[in-house]
């Protein structure tokens, strides 16, 4: 990968446009944390600020400049020196959900990296948790990257940092001499050239770690390279995918095809006809395990399957977590809701959901999803909740959907989506639905385009799309970046 690739690359990272979620293993290969990056839609998250500046005060004496941190200067720190650099990733590292510390690199150059910012915050999950977390991350750097060498610096005296950088595979090499050098309330150690003697005492030992060393093998198999081969292949399936418009317009040929025999009509979820192509379910699954929502709001209810699917992947959420931080659970203890709206929610339907297992999981309000009542009851609903997915799959005119997405759009958290499903009624012919007050030129498709042009906090992920070929969302997956 050159320099250029991998800078467009965290870019994306950081732009939130692109996902990633790195896994940390033991030594078995079993998963015991995961690092995610640090992206924009991250500044405002003031729990992780927080943590971090006391992190950051906690730890000060590791650091080569020492000073009390503020929220308002870690945010600033992220903002203006992290997040604005395209060489840069700063990790969150957790365990299950619950943070647990950092850890980063900088000046990627094509060639290297310097692993910086190893921070244990909070106790939990793993003992050995950072270092698995040091072998993940010099594992992707290796493998994702392509970079030959990593590299970092401790302080010669701290025996733990050197002792942990020496089991993952790091061989110490120069030692730089440092000066201190005192501004007001703050320290700064000044490094100074590799063999000369510190006036005080006290010195940077350099690491470094190639991708030919002994335990580089140790670092790829922890982070497990295959995993990262498969991903890379498929990022290129669907760009292949994206770029075959023969198969393209096959596959919307035969998402015509089958709608004149209401092909959707054949599914269910969890007993609960979901009316939706497999691949749109398939695809609303991936988004709830990445986004990890708390709430997710559903415009138009029907049978109810589309709840079903929401509330049985809260709920697998909701066991992964306790399963991983070793927590009993109580399946009908959690803060996680369906909240499901629709202007006519019939009898037997009300019936099928309210008897189902997974009522305790859903709420429901009939009404015009477009009346002021209604909105009002939504918002007040939706407090106090932190990551909120939308989908919008009721009434499908123009002016409803817009209507809804100025209404609920913005209670999409950043990173989160607002799906508008049935977008494909534009690109379908005229005659498709008869008797309907949608169609070309008035339909969520011409409510999406309308809605965006001045809503630039989401951005269409056509990635989606492009993988499933066969959905009825095209261009109807938004991402909220910002």
């Amino acid at each position: 990968m050159t320099k250029e690739q991998q800078k467009e690359y965290l870019v994306s990272i950081i732009e939130g446009k692109e996902a990633l979620v790195i896994p940390i293993r033991d030594e078995n290969g079993a998963e015991i944390g995961t690092m995610r990056p640090i992206t924009k839609s991250q500044l405002q998250a003031g729990d992780v600020i927080e943590k971090m500046t006391k992190w950051r005060n906690q730890y000060k004496a590791f650091f080569l400049s020492q000073f009390t941190a503020t929220p308002a200067r870690t945010r600033q720190w992220l903002e203006k020196a992290v997040l604005a650099n395209p060489t840069q990733l700063l990790f969150l590292i957790y365990h299950g959900e619950t943070l647990i510390g950092q850890y980063g690199f900088k000046d990627l150059d094509g060639e290297s990296a310097f692993l910086d910012n190893l921070l244990r915050g909070e106790r939990g999950g793993h003992p050995m948790l950072m270092k698995y977390a040091v072998s993940a991350l010099a594992g992707w750097l290796f493998d994702a990257m392509q970079v030959s060498m990593v590299y970092g610096y401790t302080f010669a005296n701290n025996a733990m940092a050197l002792k942990l950088n020496r089991d993952v595979g790091f061989s110490c090499v120069e030692k730089y001499p440092l000066r201190k050098q005192v501004e007001g309330d703050e320290i700064k150690w000044v490094v100074g050239k590799a063999g000369e003697p510190s006036p005080d005492n006290h010195y940077y030992q350099k690491i470094v770690m190639t991708r030919g060393s002994r335990t580089v093998q140790a670092a790829k198999e922890t982070y497990m390279d295959k995993t990262i081969e498969f991903e890379n292949e498929v990022r290129k399936n669907i760009a292949d995918l994206a770029a075959d418009k023969q198969l393209i317009k096959q596959s919307w040929d035969w998402n015509i095809a089958t709608a004149r025999h209401h092909y959707t009509y054949n599914f269910s979820y969890l007993g609960r006809p979901i009316i939706q192509f497999p691949q749109d379910t398939m695809a609303m699954q991936e988004i709830v395990w990445k986004v990890r929502p708390d709430l997710i709001i559903e415009t138009g209810i029907a049978h109810g399957g589309s709840l079903m699917l929401s509330a049985a992947m809260l709920a697998l959420l909701d066991y992964c977590e306790a399963a991983g931080a070793g927590k009993t659970l109580d399946p009908k203890a959690g803060r996680r809701r369906v909240l499901g709206l629709d202007i006519d929610i019939r009898a037997h339907n009300r019936a099928a959901i309210e008897a189902h297992p997974m009522a305790h999981m859903i709420d429901m309000i009939q009404g015009s999803s477009v009346a002021p009542d209604i909105v009002a009851k939504v918002h007040e609903y939706a407090k106090g909740y932190k990551r909120i997915l939308l989908c919008l799959d009721s009434n499908h005119t123009h002016a409803h959907v817009l209507a809804e997405l100025e209404a609920y759009a913005p209670l999409v958290s950043k990173g989160s989506y607002c799906v508008v499903f049935d977008t494909s009624i534009e690109d379908g012919p005229e005659d498709m639905f008869p008797g309907r007050p949608w169609g070309k030129g008035d339909n969520p498709k011409t409510a999406v385009r309308e809605y965006l042009k001045t809503h630039p906090e989401f951005e269409i992920d056509k990635s989606i799309p492009d993988k499933l070929l066969v959905t009825v969302a095209p261009d109807g997956y938004l991402k909220r970046v910002r």
